[in-house]
C-alpha cells in the first residue's frame, strides 16, 4: 500500500503545509468539488485550484469549528491526472489535533513531479 506513496516531507514541511492551509482559509473562498464533502475551503491559482479537505469525514460542510483540514487537494482540469492529493496525519483518532512523532508523516498520493510545481507556485504566492 505505501508504494503509492511519497513522503512529502521530501518536498514541504509540515510548517509551510500549515501555512498553505492557513492561507487557503484566509485569502481563499468556499466551493464545492465533490460529493464527500460540500463547501470546501478553496483557492484558485491561475493554472490550478486548490481545495481543503477536513480531518472528520463526518464534517461534510468543512466547518472549522467541527475540525480541522489535514489534506490539501490540488485540482488541474486540463491535467492527464486532475486530482492531487496532499496529507498530513495527525495522530491515530481521526479526528485529533495532537501530531504525535511517529504518526507526523505528510504523505501524496502520486509519484510525480507535478505536484512539486504545484507547491512551488502555492509557496510562491504566499506572502
Amino acid at each position: 500500500m505505501l508504494e503509492n506513496f511519497i513522503l512529502a516531507s521530501d518536498l514541504i514541511t509540515e510548517s509551510e503545509f500549515n501555512r498553505i492551509i492557513d492561507f487557503i482559509l484566509e485569502k481563499g473562498d468556499r466551493k464545492f468539488y465533490c460529493n464527500r464533502f460540500n463547501n470546501n475551503p478553496h483557492y484558485q491559482f491561475s493554472e490550478f485550484d486548490v481545495y481543503l479537505n477536513p480531518s472528520n469525514d463526518r464534517n461534510i460542510v468543512c466547518d472549522t469549528t467541527i475540525s480541522d483540514f489535514n489534506e490539501i487537494v490540488f485540482y488541474n482540469s486540463s491535467a492527464l491526472h486532475r486530482y492531487y492529493y496532499l496529507r498530513i496525519r495527525r495522530g491515530r483518532k481521526e479526528d485529533s489535533k495532537t501530531i504525535s512523532g511517529t504518526s507526523n508523516q505528510v504523505e501524496v498520493n502520486i509519484k510525480d513531479e507535478v505536484i512539486r510545481n504545484y507547491l512551488k507556485e502555492v509557496l510562491r504566492r504566499m506572502p
